[in-house]
């Protein structure tokens, strides 16, 4: 059970990376703006930290009495 859940938070990092990568390699390309290394790690940090709450926020509403 522990290891499904690090494997989907792993997915999420990734897939997080993966976007923000694509976002800055844009702007490089069209010159929109500047490849920054902060706003990766940033929006990878930002994800997890999503994911966090919400399983925490799952978690509370099956604890909840219908």
């Amino acid at each position: 059970m522990l290891f499904q859940q690090m494997k989907r938070l792993k997915d999420i990092f990734v897939g997080a990376l993966a976007l923000s990568l694509i976002f800055e390699i844009i702007q490089l390309v069209f010159v929109l703006g500047s490849f920054d290394v902060d706003d990766l790690l940033l929006n990878t940090i930002g994800a997890g930290i999503g994911y966090y709450i919400y399983c925490l926020d799952r978690k509370k509403l099956q604890q909840t009495p219908s």
